[in-house]
């Protein structure tokens, strides 16, 4: 699993706020992928340059999460990319469970930005390597 000194800071150093581009995502493992892309996400320049104003525009999104298992239909892109971003630090502070187990909503968020037409090849996630066909995509994760 990839995991970074400056995720387990209560404070993000600089290099994390660069958004981390150097992160080799060309694992063999889809978790490790998806972790490396999440972290590669610059959320302090894209959305809010303090970790308490990421979490707060974040927390309507987690709360659809939490009462639908769906992906709230007026997200965009960037505040995606931030709610993956959140789910990888928060799973690199968790000892105890991998990102896909504690956070299986980032495979939603994944699957929602692969689905949105307004992602583009800089916003794409690893793919998934299990086929998990869907009723209509971007449609059905969003409970639309």
């Amino acid at each position: 699993m990839v995991a970074l000194d400056s995720v387990h800071a209560g404070t993000p150093d600089t290099e994390h706020q660069k958004g981390m581009t150097d992160i080799d995502c060309k694992s063999d493992d889809h978790e490790d992928q998806l972790l490396a892309w999440a972290q590669n996400y610059n959320a302090y320049e894209r959305i809010a340059d303090d970790w308490v104003q990421v979490n707060r525009m974040l927390m309507p999104l987690r709360e659809e999460w939490e009462a639908h298992q769906r992906i709230a239909d007026w997200a965009g892109v960037d505040l995606l990319r931030a709610w993956a971003f959140y789910c990888a630090r928060e799973a690199c502070n968790d000892m105890y469970k991998s990102l896909l187990e504690g956070y299986p909503q980032v495979e939603a968020i994944a699957d929602a930005i692969r689905a949105h037409p307004a992602a583009r090849a800089r916003d794409m996630p690893p793919d998934n390597p299990w086929d998990r066909p869907s009723a209509s995509g971007f449609d059905a994760l969003r409970g639309t």
